[in-house]
This record gives structure tokens, C-alpha cells and sequence, in this order.
């Protein structure tokens, strides 16, 4: 079972993705911003960390660093739609920053079960 830390601000979107992943084998954990998330790692491991980038208190860049320096061992997917500039720009920062992969919103059920079970199955850079 993998166990996926979801992590966004929008809670209709955190909660689809969230049914999307329960018919899969994963475990599945939520948090709404970066200091949930945070406190959500802190108290249980988790593999991948499935994050929204464009986020009011913390965004997603924020946490791919943060998590790199506190624990480096789950993986992280990164996500987004866009913002003030494209989502590729976005992902393409995250990637940079650390993250193992990236995925843009809109997404289907299947694109992103077969990320996450790729990155998953990846070695760790």
C-alpha cells in the first residue's frame, strides 16, 4: 500500500483527488496548507507527497523545499493549474527545487494513479 500525503488549499479538488486515489492501493492523508502538512509528517511516514503549488499561506515550492531539508525520504509530486504565470513554469521550479515529479491540473484518474505509481516504484534521486 502506498501511503499519499494530499496537500491543497481548494477542498472540493483535495476531496476528488483524494476519491480518485481510494479505489487504488493507496493509503490516503490530507492536509490543507503547507504547516498541516508539515505537522501530518512530522507524526506519520508517509511515501509520496502530492502537493498543489499555488497555495495562499505556503505554496507548493515551499513545501517540495521544506520537505526536502526536514526528510528527504518521501518522494513529491508537484501539481498545478497555473497562477500568475503557467503551470509549466510552475512544475518546471518544482522539478528544480526537488521534486520527483510533476503533474498539470486538469488531470484524469489514470494519468495520475500511473504517476504516482511510477514515482513509487523509481529509485530516489
Amino acid at each position: 500500500m502506498i501511503r499519499v500525503l494530499v496537500v491543497d488549499d481548494d477542498e472540493a479538488f483535495r476531496q476528488t483527488v483524494c476519491d480518485l486515489l481510494a479505489n487504488g492501493d493507496f493509503e490516503i492523508l490530507s492536509a490543507e496548507s503547507g504547516a498541516k502538512s508539515f505537522a501530518v509528517l512530522r507524526n506519520q511516514p508517509v511515501d509520496i507527497v502530492l502537493t498543489d503549488i499555488v497555495m495562499p499561506d505556503e505554496d507548493g515550492l515551499e513545501i517540495v523545499r521544506k520537505i526536502k531539508k526536514m526528510n528527504p525520504a518521501p518522494k513529491i509530486v508537484a501539481m498545478s493549474g497555473g497562477g500568475r504565470i503557467a503551470a509549466t513554469d510552475y512544475l518546471e521550479m518544482a522539478r528544480l527545487m526537488g521534486a520527483s515529479a510533476t503533474i498539470k491540473k486538469p488531470f484524469k484518474q489514470q494519468e495520475l494513479v500511473g504517476l504516482l505509481q511510477q514515482v513509487f516504484s523509481s529509485p530516489s534521486k
